[in-house]
């Protein structure tokens, strides 16, 4: 019995990282997605996504954006996410 619980514990551990590691690599894709987007579309001079949740969630600050001609120092945006597109890959 010992056995079976300790086996399974192990097989949770192993597959739980794997889980967590392939949604980080989601957010990550869809943050830069993101950020493409942005610089195409505000020409910031800077720009940072980040995408939380299970991708909820998208924290975007960007700095020097030009909104129909006129300068944005900085921008402060916390988005809810409707869903991640499906073709969002590395």
């Amino acid at each position: 019995m010992k056995i079976k619980k300790a086996l399974i514990c192990a097989l949770a551990m192993a597959i739980i990282p794997a889980a967590q590691s392939f949604a980080g690599e989601r957010e990550m894709a869809a943050a830069r997605e993101i950020g493409y987007l942005l610089r195409e579309e505000l020409s910031p001079e800077r720009v940072e996504v980040i995408v939380a949740d299970d991708g909820k969630r998208a924290w975007i600050e960007c700095a020097g954006a030009v909104i129909s001609g006129i300068r944005i120092e900085s921008m402060k945006l916390d988005a809810e996410l409707a869903e991640l597109p499906a073709n969002i890959q590395d």
